[in-house]
């Protein structure tokens, strides 16, 4: 390291990194996406990449720390748990894809008003009751608005909340056994 890189990480160091040299130094090589066929990552409430026999970590709030092992099929197998239990875990829901209006009504919830239906504070009526076919189920939004994954502008497939054929938008709801 030159002595520029010593001077930030002296800096830097005891706070993100935990003071740990091996730490900052993984997620410098993981800036590089320096890792290989039998290296990986994982992105979940951290995020986890494997380089050789250290697995590094980093939360939502930027910190970062390493767990080294005595040998790689050790760090493989502490990564495939960690990767397991997020699958597990990601696949604990299915999702459908929703109409506009069903999508407001989810958000900004639905009324009816003379047997027509409103998402929002919407003038316009829905074509049909929102979420009508969803009915029981706990929703979650499931779109990444930076991204724009979740989201499609335009579609003819049919809206899995209320069934309607309308040509729209469509966006991403994760749905969840009610409890």
């Amino acid at each position: 390291m030159t002595a520029f890189s010593d001077q930030v990480r002296e800096t830097v160091s005891p706070h993100k990194f935990g003071g740990s040299r091996r730490a900052a130094a993984l997620w410098l090589a993981s800036l590089d996406s320096c890792w290989d066929e039998s290296t990986g990552d994982v992105e979940w409430d951290v995020w986890v990449a494997r380089f050789g026999r250290n697995l590094l970590f980093t939360d939502d709030q930027g910190f970062v720390w390493s767990e080294s092992f005595d040998s790689e099929r050790e760090a493989c197998r502490a990564f495939e748990r960690f990767a397991d239990d997020y699958a597990n875990w990601a696949g604990d829901f299915a999702h459908a894809w929703v109409c506009t209006d069903c999508y407001f009504a989810h958000h900004y919830g639905a009324t009816e008003h003379e047997g027509q239906w409103f998402a929002g504070e919407s003038d316009m009526p829905c074509d049909r009751e929102p979420l009508a076919l969803l009915d029981g189920f706990d929703l979650a939004d499931y779109t990444d608005s930076e991204t724009g994954e979740g989201q499609q502008e335009f579609s003819w497939s049919s809206c899995d909340g209320c069934g309607t054929s309308l040509g729209g938008s469509r966006h991403r709801l994760a749905i969840f056994e009610a409890k």
